[in-house]
């Protein structure tokens, strides 16, 4: 059961709709994270936020794995497996890179040219 589903389906911006129908203590919670409609693009070692569909909970932690309709999170010394099915996947961007990386970019971009 998904409470949001019809509403959901009205909007394009369906972080904007859930930030606003989600408890005002989830949404602090998961400031700072985006919302992702795929988890295709989750990769392994980023921060999520789990946001069950049926109570509006989050669950926060970092992707070990991401197989099969399923996240695997490590939250403290648990990892927890939970279905994408019954959840709203938030990711924390990466912050910015360090200098050094940033430097090796430009080196490598400056020899392409």
């Amino acid at each position: 059961m998904e409470p949001l589903g019809c509403i959901l389906r009205l909007y394009k911006d369906k972080e904007r709709v859930l930030l606003h129908y989600l408890p005002t203590k989830t949404v602090t919670e998961i400031r700072g994270y985006r919302y992702r409609e795929t988890t295709d693009d989750i990769y392994l070692g980023e921060q999520v936020a789990l946001v069950s569909k049926l109570t509006g909970t989050p669950e926060k932690g970092k992707v070990i794995r991401n197989m099969e309709g399923f996240i695997t999170i490590r939250k403290g010394r648990f990892n927890m497996r939970y279905p994408t099915s019954e959840s709203y996947v938030f990711v924390k961007p990466k912050s910015q890179k360090r200098e050094s990386d940033k430097r090796a970019f430009m080196e490598a971009l400056l020899k392409s040219l």
